[in-house]
C-alpha cells in the first residue's frame, strides 16, 4: 500500500483530481491511499506519505518539500496538460516506478 499525497493551494481542483486517481487506482489493482493537503498543511502531512504530487499552482515548493524529506521520498511535479486534463491514470503510471 503507498501513501500518495497531492499538495495544491486550497484542493478544490485536487479533490476532483483525487477522486479521479482513486477510481484508476481502483482500475489498475494498485493499491494505495491517496489525498490532497493544501500548501498550509504541508508539515502535518508531508510525512505520512510514500509519494508527494505537487500541483502545477504550487511547483515553486518543490526544493522545500525535497529538503523537508531529506530527498529520501519521491517528490513528482505533475505537469499542467495532465493536470487540466485529469489524466490520473498517467500520474499513477509514474507512481508505480517508486
Amino acid at each position: 500500500m503507498k501513501n500518495i499525497l497531492l499538495v495544491c493551494s486550497s484542493c478544490m481542483s485536487t479533490n476532483m483530481f483525487v477522486l479521479r486517481m482513486i477510481k484508476s487506482a481502483k482500475l489498475m489493482n494498485f493499491e494505495a491511499n491517496i489525498w490532497s493537503s493544501g500548501s498550509g498543511n504541508l508539515e502535518e502531512n508531508v510525512y505520512k506519505a510514500d509519494i508527494i504530487l505537487l500541483g502545477p499552482q504550487v511547483r515553486y515548493l518543490f526544493d522545500k518539500v525535497k529538503k523537508m524529506v531529506n530527498s529520501q521520498k519521491p517528490v513528482l511535479l505533475i505537469d499542467l496538460k495532465d493536470y487540466s486534463s485529469m489524466n490520473s491514470k498517467k500520474i499513477l503510471q509514474e507512481c508505480l516506478t517508486y
